[in-house]
């Protein structure tokens, strides 16, 4: 288009503003005329298009070549206040942290609430405020960079964040997180596909800096331990020790139990997940449906059909373990992805060991005779002397949860019926233990009961994802 000045609308906030626009200046110009009605100044604005040049408008941006048009929308985020923090007052111990939110660009609160669970994990946040890379245009670099940023605006706990980098990012990386409907705006998406996302680009560059020695290659990855329940990971990405859940998966004939094993496979799972079936009330019966599968193949012997069933055990259990309610599917008859609202129940104490392997549910029983004997000769219950017994840790992280259970660390609901729009909520403790409600930038103290009543039936907020947290303790 050609170079003129045309009327825009700025919306900032809850105010809206209309301005001109010289297409032939740069941006600079521009920022400082809002900066001469808003006060933010120009290196605190960021400006998002609409429609036809969507997305965060880059400082160096050539606004003549944009399809700008009169009356083009344009989105302003910036804060008119002044914040001065002294080096010592931005690294505050995470005991002083002030609980504060991320703001809505707009259908993002999918990504607000990945971001607060991730940010309740601390080893994490320890982890990546140390974070660097040489290899600055790598896709996933930059991603796990403003994942950083994030965070630790988060817990400097100065006001509100405004992750415009970080949502753009994401969705320079994943352009499915940059759909827009009908009238140009950005759609809602799917927190679990975004989690996932996140954590597959924190797993690819964050590494320990203590590898096992038995690891034969530089970037192998063990699925499972590899000689007992409490050997050390043979991988040194710090995801995989702090939430990939080790599974062992067996086939047999479907129907018997006494038929020999067809195959047997490792893999490392990210995530748990809980099928929501017509009677399903509760999260372990749910898990325990999800664990085992029918599936129809050909017989290697008689070429015929033959129907397997397929056993997902656990034989690995990480210091955090996600789950998935699995709330949307397919709609076949109506093409579109429709919303399970039944209630399924989850508790603040969870107890893994049903979904293990028999070898490993022998270990956690052992772990827990020893530790309820040490207990009891502490609190003078019962004579003689023993230790509590020891979880195994590898760079302070636990190796294998032989205690088998877990505390709710973490929620992410949604609120709405519609599979493809509603609202999403984060749900975590903050470093202090205290359950927080994160609606954005609004965040709101709760009690561990109010964590527990999101559990479906209704319109109300609705479990989609919950974090669970080893308990060394049994």
């Amino acid at each position: 288009m050609s170079a003129q000045s045309l009327k825009v609308v700025v919306r900032w906030g809850k105010r809206v503003f209309n301005v001109g626009l010289d297409t032939s200046a740069d941006l600079l110009q521009f920022k400082t005329q809002l900066f001469s009605v808003t006060n933010v100044p120009p290196d605190r604005q960021f400006l998002l298009g609409t429609g036809s040049c969507a997305g965060l408008l880059a400082d160096d941006v050539d606004l003549s070549s944009l399809a700008i048009h009169a009356n083009q929308e344009f989105l302003l985020i910036g804060s008119d206040h002044v914040v001065n923090l002294s080096t010592e007052s931005a690294d505050t111990e995470m005991s002083a942290e002030v609980q504060v939110g991320l703001e809505n660009l707009g259908n993002t609160c999918y990504l607000n609430s990945c971001v607060q669970m991730l940010k309740s994990v601390p080893e994490l946040v320890e982890f990546l405020k140390n974070y660097s890379s040489a290899d600055e245009y790598d896709p996933d670099h930059k991603l796990v960079a403003q994942i950083s940023k994030v965070i630790s605006s988060l817990v400097a706990g100065r006001k509100s964040v405004y992750p415009a980098q970080l949502v753009s990012q994401l969705r320079e990386n994943h352009p499915q997180f940059a759909e827009k409907g009908e009238h140009g705006a950005f759609m809602q998406q799917d927190a679990e596909e975004a989690f996932t996302q996140l954590v597959t680009s924190l797993n690819k560059r964050l590494t320990t800096t203590n590898v096992s020695q038995e690891a034969s290659k530089e970037d192998e990855v063990a699925d499972v331990p590899m000689e007992g329940p409490d050997a050390p990971l043979a991988t040194d990405k710090l995801m995989e020790r702090l939430f990939g859940i080790g599974t062992r998966q067996t086939m047999r004939l479907a129907g018997t139990d006494d038929t020999p094993v067809a195959s047997e496979s490792a893999e490392t799972l990210w995530k748990l997940t809980c099928h929501i079936g017509n009677s399903t009330s509760q999260l372990l019966q749910g898990l325990q449906e999800s664990a085992v599968e029918t599936i129809e193949r050909k017989d290697p012997e008689t070429n015929e059909d033959r129907v397997y069933e397929r056993k997902t055990e656990l034989v690995r259990l990480p210091e955090y373990v996600t789950v998935q309610f699995m709330r949307f599917f397919w709609d076949q008859q109506n093409q579109k992805k429709q919303k399970i609202l039944r209630s399924v129940r989850y508790p603040a104490t969870f107890d893994a060991a049903p979904l293990c392997t028999p070898e490993l549910q022998e270990t956690i029983k052992d772990y827990r005779r020893a530790a309820t004997k040490a207990r009891d000769i502490m609190d003078g219950l019962a004579e003689g002397t023993a230790e509590p017994p020891e979880m195994p840790r590898q760079d302070g992280i636990i190796v294998n949860n032989l205690s088998g259970m877990y505390e709710l660390h973490a929620v992410i609901t949604h609120k709405g019926r519609r599979a493809d729009g509603g609202h999403y909520l984060g749900w975590a403790r903050d470093a202090q233990g205290q359950w927080q409600r994160y609606d954005d930038d609004k965040v709101t103290p709760i009690t561990e009961k109010d964590a527990l009543e999101l559990h479906g039936g209704g319109d109300w907020h609705t479990a989609y994802m919950a974090l669970y947290k080893a308990k060394t303790t049994v």
